[in-house]
C-alpha cells in the first residue's frame, strides 16, 4: 500500500476555511511551455477564487519536489496530500484525464461537499495540445456539457462533450410521512445519493427539523424544498443568528427580527441598536445583504 505523505501549511487561526489539494500517483497532462499548480492538482476544498489563484503558481519541474517548491515559494497556505510514487505523463494532444480533472475541480469549488463523476465523451481533434476552457464559459447544463476549449492565444476554439453525475449526503425519509407532518430527527437520516438534477432544490438536514410537509412522501425519499410547506421561518420578534461576511471572514452574532420572512426573503433585523437588511437562509438564520 502506498504510503501517504501529508504536508500542511496552516492558515492563520483567525481564518475560517482552508484550501485543500491532492496530487494523484499517476497524472496525465498535455505538453505545455509552462505548467501551473492548476494543471496538476485535484481541488478538494476551497472557493472559486482559491482555484483561480492556482493558475498564477508556476511549477518549473514536474516532480513532487518541484510541486512542493512551487507551493512554498508562492506562500500559498494550504493542505496538500501526495502519494509516494508520483508519475507524470505528458501527451501531445488534448488530454482527456486532465480535462476531467479540471472540470471536477471547477464543480468542487462550487460545492465542496459534493462528489462528481465526470465522463468526457469526445475531445476536439486539433493540432494544439494546450486547449483550456475559460471560467466565463463554464456554464454547463446539468448532467451534460458541450464545453468550448480555447488555444493559448484565445483565437481559436473547439468543443469537448461529456456528462457528469453529482453525489452528496442528503436528507432521506425513514418512513412514510403524511401531508402536514412536521419533521423531527427521527423522521430523516443522512445518506449519500445522486443529486445531479436536484442540487438547487436540496436543504441541509439540520434545517429540516420542525418544517411542515406540503404533501405526503414515502420512505427512502430525498427531502427537497418542493415537498415543504411555504411558511414564515423568521417572524417579527424572533432572535435570529445573523451571519456577516467580510471577504474570507464570517462573523455570527445575535439579532432581533423586525419583520417576517420565508427562505430567500429580505427582512429587517436589529443588532447593536442598528437596523439592517438581511436575507433569510433558514429557520432563525439570516445573512447580511
Amino acid at each position: 500500500m502506498a504510503r501517504i505523505i501529508l504536508l500542511s501549511f496552516f492558515l492563520s487561526l483567525f481564518c475560517w476555511g482552508q484550501t485543500e489539494l491532492s496530487v494523484s500517483a499517476d497524472i496525465e497532462i498535455s505538453k505545455k511551455n509552462a505548467y501551473t499548480l492548476y494543471d496538476l492538482v485535484v481541488f478538494k476544498q476551497g472557493t472559486s477564487d482559491d482555484l483561480e489563484s492556482l493558475k498564477k503558481i508556476s511549477v518549473l519541474f514536474l516532480t513532487k519536489k518541484g510541486i512542493l517548491e512551487a507551493v512554498k515559494d508562492s506562500g500559498l497556505k494550504t493542505k496538500i496530500v501526495f502519494e509516494d510514487d508520483l508519475k507524470i505523463t505528458t501527451t501531445a494532444q488534448v488530454n482527456k484525464l486532465e480535462l476531467q480533472r479540471k472540470i471536477s475541480n471547477h464543480l468542487t469549488a462550487e460545492c465542496n461537499m459534493c462528489i462528481f463523476d465526470i465522463q468526457v465523451h469526445k475531445l476536439p481533434f486539433v493540432n494544439e495540445a494546450v486547449m483550456n476552457f475559460r471560467s466565463t464559459d463554464f456554464d454547463l447544463a446539468r448532467g451534460s456539457f458541450m464545453l468550448p476549449l480555447w488555444n493559448s492565444g484565445q483565437t481559436h476554439r473547439a468543443f469537448a462533450t461529456g456528462s457528469w453525475k453529482t453525489y452528496k449526503k442528503v436528507a432521506v425519509t425513514n418512513k412514510w410521512l403524511g401531508q402536514g407532518h412536521r419533521l423531527s430527527n427521527g423522521d430523516i437520516k443522512e445518506e449519500l445519493k445522486e443529486v445531479t438534477f436536484l442540487n438547487n432544490r436540496l436543504i441541509e438536514v439540520g434545517d429540516l427539523v420542525g418544517r411542515q410537509l406540503a404533501r405526503s412522501i414515502p420512505a427512502n425519499t430525498i427531502v427537497t424544498r418542493d415537498v415543504l410547506a411555504i411558511e414564515k421561518v423568521v417572524k417579527k420578534g424572533d432572535v435570529v443568528r445573523l451571519l456577516i461576511k467580510d471577504g474570507p471572514f464570517e462573523i455570527e452574532v445575535s439579532a432581533l427580527a423586525e419583520s417576517d420572512g420565508q427562505e430567500g426573503d429580505s427582512v429587517k433585523v436589529k443588532t447593536n441598536q442598528k437596523t439592517i437588511a438581511a436575507k433569510v437562509l433558514s429557520k432563525d438564520k439570516v445573512v447580511s445583504e
